[in-house]
């Protein structure tokens, strides 16, 4: 596969003169490894392996992602305590 490229299922089948089955299997094998991509488009999966460019976008992402979930979670307690109370109101006896 070539970095950058995105193939289906069927067409690296063809490629590669297997059943679409069986390269489903290692292709499935492959993403979970982090060695291929995948992503769903309507009902057809889409495969590639990415460029050196797409896995630094990916990684600066993922960064700033966690980046954002540092913060301490504050109230929670509060607001979780209130809204039991609330349901202690209504509840029928």
């Amino acid at each position: 596969m070539t970095p950058g490229v995105r193939y289906t299922c069927v067409a690296l089948a063809k490629q590669l003169n297997s059943s679409p089955r069986q390269i489903k299997a290692s292709l499935s094998q492959l993403v979970d490894a982090g060695t291929v991509r995948h992503v769903q488009e309507a009902r057809i999966g889409i495969y590639w392996v990415p460029t050196h460019a797409e896995k630094r976008n990916f990684e600066e992402e993922r960064m700033a992602r966690r980046t954002l979930l540092r913060h301490t979670l504050e109230g929670y307690d509060a607001d979780l305590r209130r809204l039991q109370s609330l349901c202690m109101l209504v509840r029928r006896s």
